[in-house]
């Protein structure tokens, strides 16, 4: 039986297995904000997966979820209707780091997307770009038999692609 190009050109592309990171930064659900974003700054990460007690994914966090979060904090950085320089000595300590925000001691269950999207480790890297598009996410957890074994960013993707391409010339 002969297969057609794009049947073969699927074999060819690397899977969600052989770019994903098996070594995943989770964070707990009760953790606080600012933990949380200190957490990602310190391992230059845009997102980390959620776990509950048990230790079961049940969201992930974004850097989407805490600018959106940020957002709401009317009386802190993020109000739009003034700029840095029209805020109160007390807002702009709130900016710069020199207390803490109203929303620094909100958890990350709080704020966090309770949805969780994965791909199996099979899947192709093509198909894995065209789930982030049609999900509009950045990351997919990665799956094997049912259970969670890794973690795949839009990075990865592109990075894999890139490769792929300049190989094949």
């Amino acid at each position: 039986m002969t297969m057609s190009k794009a049947a073969q050109a699927a074999l060819d592309w690397p899977r969600a297995m052989d770019v994903m990171k098996t070594e995943v930064v989770t964070v707990a659900a009760t953790m606080q904000l600012a933990d949380a974003e200190r957490l990602l700054s310190e391992h230059q990460i845009s997102g980390v997966p959620v776990t509950d007690e048990a230790g079961r994914i049940v969201g992930v966090l974004s850097m989407k979820d805490l600018l959106e979060c940020r957002s709401q904090d009317v009386g802190g950085w993020a109000d739009r209707s003034r700029g840095f320089y029209e805020m109160t000595g007390e807002e702009s300590l709130s900016y710069v780091g020199g207390e803490e925000p109203d929303w620094a001691s909100d958890t990350v269950a709080e704020v966090m997307t309770a949805q969780v999207h994965a791909v199996p480790c099979e899947t192709s890297l093509p198909e894995v770009a065209r789930q982030m598009i049609r999900l509009g996410v950045h990351r997919l957890l990665v799956t094997e038999q049912g259970r969670y074994v890794g973690l795949i960013s839009s990075f990865d993707v592109l990075g894999a692609l890139g490769r792929v391409s300049r190989a094949a010339g």
